[in-house]
Formats: structure tokens, sequence, C-alpha cells
């Protein structure tokens, strides 16, 4: 097997894993990230990690194909049980809801705290996301976006420092404040899909007869990102 092409939204967390890291891949499926990793020279080893049999066989292949297995670790388990017994750097949990990734972190070893880098991809509820990891006293060091097949994708990283933190609803939902982001198209999208999710349980409520208040200001601080002002169109 040849190295793999990582498409935009795989090479975001690429891109993100340090220098000569031992990095762990939850759930990795066809452990394509550790692969190219590995084959690019990128990390100096790798635990693969899947909750079900078949995938991890699949990666474990997919390695030997690749000449990188005797760098990697294949770990059945359900998270990061298990990890902690390898000196990883850098952790990545990608391709879950951001419900599940906050229980994996909340499950985890204590000595997966400290000097380890986290990324994480939260393809739903990046809201609860960022609330928890504020609440188990993970730090947020930086927020990117890719868009891929047309859909758009955050990705996290994070550090434990151990201090608990409280945010707002608007930091929660919006996460970090992106310079210019009418010139970054993938976080545009995002922005896009949040806005029409809005829209989505406003109209809901409203049918309900339900108080709309967050889901209101919540847009109104989103077009005002967009537009740099508080027209509310589809702009």
């Amino acid at each position: 097997m040849k190295t793999p092409i990582l498409d935009d939204r795989l090479m975001s967390v690429a891109r993100q894993i340090g220098q000569d890291a031992v990095f762990a891949d939850v759930g990795t499926d066809h452990a394509y990230l550790p692969i190219f990793l590995l084959s690019e020279g990128k990390i100096k080893r790798a635990v693969c990690t899947d909750i079900a049999k078949g995938p991890l066989a699949k990666a474990k292949v997919n390695a030997e194909r690749a000449g990188v297995a005797d760098r990697c670790e294949f770990l059945l388990t359900d998270g990061l049980s298990g990890v902690e017994n390898f000196p990883v750097t850098d952790v990545a949990v990608c391709g879950m809801g951001g419900e599940m990734i906050a229980e994996i972190l909340k499950n985890a070893s204590p000595k997966l705290r400290k000097g380890v880098n986290y990324i994480l991809q939260p393809m739903t509820k990046q809201d609860t996301l960022r609330e928890a990891l504020a609440a188990m006293g993970f730090f947020i060091d930086a927020e990117t976006y890719s868009s891929d097949g047309g859909k758009c994708y955050l990705t996290i990283k994070a550090h434990f420092d151990g201090v608990k933190r409280e945010i707002s609803r608007t930091e929660a939902f919006f996460g970090l404040k992106q310079e210019n982001p009418s010139q970054n198209p993938a976080y545009m999208g995002y922005l896009s899909g949040k806005r029409r999710a809005l829209q989505t349980a406003i109209a809901g409520k409203k049918d309900g007869n339900m108080d709309t208040a967050e889901e209101e200001t919540l847009l109104r601080t989103l077009f005002e990102m967009i537009n740099g002002k508080g027209e509310e169109n589809d702009g």
C-alpha cells in the first residue's frame, strides 16, 4: 500500500500533530492518518485504537502493506482505555459527535492529562464539546476549519491545564474568534451551517410557542460576525 492521500478533513488534523510525536489515533478505522504520519516521518510511533475488531484488523493490514506496522501498536478498546500504558504525546479523537468525544476524555486516565496535546474533530455538538472541555480543565489552543465533499469541519487543538472554566453560550457555539472570517471559505461554510441550524430551531420553537430568545441572540451575533454588522439577511 502506498502512503495514503489524506483529504482536507484529515490533513487539518495531521497539521496539528507535533513533530516526532508518539501519536494515538482513537477510532482509527483504516489507520490512514497514522500511516500517513509515519510514512512522512512526522511521528515516531503510533497507537491505533478501535472498538471493533474488523476495522482494527484492516488497520493492521494497511500498516503492514505500507511498511510501518513495526512502529504501530493496535489496541482493541473503548475510547482511550489502555492508551495510558504508552508514552503518547499527541491524541486525535475524530469522526465522532461532540458528546461522545467529551465522554471519552472524561473517562480517560489521569496519566493522559499533563503534557498531552489533543486534536479533536467533532462532527456534531461542537458547543457541547467546548463546554465540556472548559468544565474539565482543558484549554483550547487553536481552532481551525476545513472543507471536504461540500461539508465544513472544525478541528480543535487543546491541552489539559487543570483550570476549570465557565464559558458563555456564544463562546460555546462559535468558539475562538477567527480573524477575517470572510477570507476563510471553510469557516464561512461552518457559520452558514450554524445559521441554518439556528433558523430551523427558531422556526420549530415558534411553532411550539416556545421561547426563542437564546437562539435569536446567537443568530444576531452570527450575522455580526459574518457581515460586521447586525443585518439579518442570507448575504
